[in-house]
């Protein structure tokens, strides 16, 4: 990020550099006493939040599209898997920026992602803040792990699938739900049907019918 953008973000971003400017502000007014002067430096330290707000709202988009891909990119190597591979991603962005002029703005985002395999399902799903950032000298978002979980096909007993909502439930009555993104939990639903059934047809058959 260019250095003339980079600061004013920052400083409208941060609220004690907000704080500390007004207060040095102050103190300007009273050594000037006031008057015009006084309204002169009072202006710095708003413009540049304004202005650093502006910029925000210029890049929010970027911002928004980074992170995701970032957030992506970690589930897909939580699954083990490449983005060639199959996969269903689910993204959301939620929240909104703690700014008086960017409150219309997405503060958060999230990206969950499922990967049937030969004998499971990965979950994996990952948090991220759009804005603020946490460096922009480079460039780095908020990111944190919200878990991975491993589904095994010998554990699952059923999947149905509501609207967008798909649900596997275990042998032990344990609820395991997933949201797609678009058509996408009907397209997961289905792969994870296929490969149960290639599942249960690669399991030996127990010894009794075997026998018969």
């Amino acid at each position: 990020m260019d250095l003339r953008e980079a600061l004013p973000i920052l400083f409208c971003s941060n609220p004690k550099a907000k704080l500390m400017a007004y207060l040095l502000t102050l103190v300007l007014i009273t050594i000037f006493a006031g008057g015009f002067s006084g309204f002169v430096f009072l202006l710095v330290p708003l413009g540049l939040d304004v202005y650093g707000a502006f910029l925000v709202k210029d890049n929010h988009k970027a911002f928004q599209e980074d992170v995701l891909e970032n957030l992506e990119a970690e589930c897909l190597r939580a699954c083990g898997v490449t983005k060639a591979q199959p996969h269903y991603p689910f993204s959301e962005v939620t929240g909104q920026i703690a700014h008086w002029m960017l409150k219309e703005l997405k503060a958060d985002a999230s990206v969950s992602v499922m990967a049937p395999k030969d004998d499971f399902v990965v979950i994996a799903s990952r948090k991220g803040r759009i804005f603020p950032l946490r460096s922009y000298f480079p460039v780095v978002y908020h990111t944190e792990d919200a878990g991975t979980r491993d589904v095994y096909y010998s554990d699952i007993s059923a999947v149905e699938l509501s609207g967008k909502v798909l649900t596997m439930t275990t042998a032990a009555g344990e609820a395991v739900s997933y949201t797609g993104q678009g058509d996408k939990a009907a397209q997961a639903a289905e792969h994870i049907r296929n490969r149960l059934r290639e599942f249960k047809s690669r399991r030996p058959l127990p010894e009794a019918d075997q026998a018969g």
